[in-house]
């Protein structure tokens, strides 16, 4: 019998999380279950719906040492 799961929290990297908890809050219906810092700039928010929770992490910034490729990835100057 394969492996049922109970639950899934998928661990998403964002451009800005306050737009996204916006997003999951007012267009989804999710409640804000905890964010980082507990006022806005958050870097960290979680969100459910149900048996669904999903957290939100904001994109780490770039280093001043690394440079954009031509297939999306840093390269080190």
């Amino acid at each position: 019998m394969p492996y049922q799961f109970t639950s899934l929290t998928p661990n998403l990297v964002v451009a800005d999380v306050d737009r996204s908890l916006r997003f999951y809050r007012d267009v989804l219906g999710f409640t804000v279950e905890q964010t980082v810092p507990d006022a806005s700039p958050f870097v960290f928010a979680i969100v459910r719906s149900g048996a669904v929770e999903v957290y939100l992490n904001a994109r780490a910034p770039r280093s001043r040492n690394t440079r954009p490729s031509r297939n999306g990835r840093s390269a080190a100057r």
